[in-house]
C-alpha cells in the first residue's frame, strides 16, 4: 500500500515559546496557553495530521521588556539550528501615538 503524502509548507508566522525562559505577563492571563509552545512539538503535532513543516519564520512573542534581550538571543539560536527555522522577526515595540 502506498502511503500518501501531503506537500510540506512554510508557517511564515510561528509563535514559540517558553514561560519558565522568556516573561510574558499576558500568559498569565490565558492560562491554556500559560505553558512551553516549542517548535518540536508544533512539528509533532503537524505529523500526526499528514503535514511536514518545510520552513518557519519565528515571530516574538510578546515578552515582557526585561525579556526582550533574552528572546532576541533564542531566536538567534533557533535561526542557526539545522531545521525549519529560516529566519526571524524581534524586538519590535510600539509607541505611544501608533
Amino acid at each position: 500500500m502506498i502511503e500518501e503524502r501531503r506537500p510540506g509548507f512554510i508557517d511564515a508566522h510561528l509563535h514559540c515559546w517558553d514561560p519558565a525562559r522568556l516573561s510574558m505577563k499576558w500568559l498569565d492571563e490565558t492560562p491554556v496557553l500559560n505553558r512551553p509552545c516549542e517548535l518540536p512539538t508544533y512539528v509533532a503535532d503537524l505529523g500526526r495530521g499528514g503535514l511536514t513543516l518545510e520552513g518557519a519564520i519565528l515571530v516574538e512573542s510578546a515578552v515582557d521588556d526585561a525579556s526582550l534581550e533574552a528572546e532576541l538571543e533564542w531566536l538567534v539560536e533557533q535561526v542557526a539550528k539545522p531545521g525549519p527555522v529560516l529566519a526571524a522577526v524581534s524586538g519590535w515595540r510600539p509607541t505611544a501615538g501608533e
